[in-house]
């Protein structure tokens, strides 16, 4: 059995009080928060510019996606999950099963700033809500590159309901 290892940090007064401050909002202690957090780091977040992702305003992309066809979208969105489910496969590849891929797809939710909620149906059903408040075509997007993801990822095949600024599926 591995025990934890006890270590130390200096933490400056301000960045202390912000981190408990949302420790007591999520009703949880302070260091099962700085682990969550660590966690994250480790697992995608410090290699986020290295897998493709970069900063762009809300607004520039809404204005690119204006001109774009949903035909067009759907055609990226495919060409995207092909690049992305292989390098989501290295990623994984030394613990590849349904619960590193979900810890995956929730990491990557967190990371990309969207507001969704994860919920268990039952025992083998997982239901996925995600709010990018970005229009109908990014639905679409979003939706295309999922489906691929999940069918490659996980083998399953998930049903997708759109919305102007939601998509949400069900996978079990």
């Amino acid at each position: 059995m591995a025990l934890d290892k006890v270590t130390s940090f200096r933490l400056d007064n301000a960045l202390l009080q912000k981190l408990s401050r949302e420790a007591t909002q999520k009703q949880i202690s302070l260091n099962k928060l700085v682990n969550c957090i660590l966690h994250e780091h480790t697992d995608l977040q410090s290699d986020i510019s290295r897998n493709g992702f970069i900063g762009i305003r809300r607004t520039v992309l809404s204005k690119l996606l204006e001109e774009t066809t949903d035909k067009k979208m759907i055609a990226i969105a495919r060409h995207v999950a092909n690049i992305e489910g292989k390098e989501i496969l290295l990623i994984l590849k030394n613990e590849f099963d349904s619960v590193s891929s979900l810890n995956w797809l929730d990491n990557w939710l967190k990371i990309s700033g969207y507001q969704y909620k994860h919920d268990m149906i039952n025992s083998d059903t997982h239901y996925y809500l995600i709010y990018h408040n970005m229009g109908y075509k990014w639905s679409v997007y979003l939706s295309h590159i999922w489906e691929i993801i999940l069918k490659n990822l996980l083998r399953v095949q998930a049903e997708f309901e759109l919305t102007e600024h939601t998509i949400s599926f069900k996978i079990d």
